[in-house]
């Protein structure tokens, strides 16, 4: 069974349209880089998947289960069992750290597991920041609580929209290694938009360029390296 099915995805904004007919599997433990220049439709492909906003078409299926319909929201945000960093992060700045983590939790499924909210914090350097707010954190550290967030849940399908664009060097490359460890312990489908091509290369396993709305290419990154089907492929990839 697939962990997401996108059909003929059809989006508009006023008089522009967002999206044209964009179709995608994928798998259980995939990692998909989602590349295209800015107002290709990359974040709002993620939004509609993560229930935030609906198609004008077309159909999202996750884990087998009709999500979305047309304008018909069949599966609410909270129950489709989705991480999504947002590119604006979107932290609740009167909540501490460790708050963040619970609130999630709580909403849920009404417990809070102080073991995993730890281990949580822990794995992305955040143990000191826990009562901390995000206005009194540095822009990676409150880049770092957005990926916490997202990931304390365990869910089968992260949404990452920008994840490594705040973040050193360092960091970015152990983030990089974190997510696929997570990726083989846990195997969550992951969904992220970069414009980074070393993101690509450090970790995705397909690569979709996103292009006026449209999918024009997709593939392992050394299929869309070897014969690039238009100009933009090969620029968003050099390395």
């Amino acid at each position: 069974m697939k962990t997401l099915v996108l059909k003929d995805l059809h989006k508009g904004f006023g008089e522009g349209t967002v999206l044209k007919g964009v179709g995608l599997e994928v798998d259980r433990g995939e990692i998909v880089a989602i590349l295209g220049v800015s107002g290709a439709g990359k974040s709002t492909l993620l939004r509609i998947i993560a229930g935030l906003e609906v198609p004008d078409q077309g159909q999202v299926w996750i884990g087998g289960e009709l999500a979305t319909s047309g304008r018909r929201l069949l599966l609410p945000p909270h129950r489709r069992g989705i991480g999504f960093i947002f590119q604006n992060l979107g932290l609740w700045e009167h909540m501490t750290v460790e708050e963040h983590l619970a609130f999630v939790l709580r909403a849920r499924s009404k417990t809070v597991d102080q073991a995993r909210i730890r281990s949580t914090l822990e794995f992305l350097g955040l143990s000191a920041h826990a009562k901390r707010k995000p206005f009194q954190l540095s822009g990676g550290e409150r880049q770092r609580l957005a990926l916490a967030r997202a990931l304390v849940e365990e869910p089968e399908l992260l949404l990452l929209d920008e994840p490594f664009s705040n973040l050193d060097l360092p960091r970015k490359k152990k983030l990089h290694r974190e997510f696929l460890r997570i990726r083989e312990e846990k195997h969550p489908a992951i969904l992220y938009v970069t414009h980074d091509p070393l993101d690509v290369k450090l970790m995705a396993d397909q690569v979709v360029v996103l292009h006026e709305g449209r999918i024009i290419q997709q593939g392992p990154l050394e299929a869309l390296l070897g014969a690039p089907s238009h100009p933009i492929v090969k620029e968003l990839l050099e390395i």
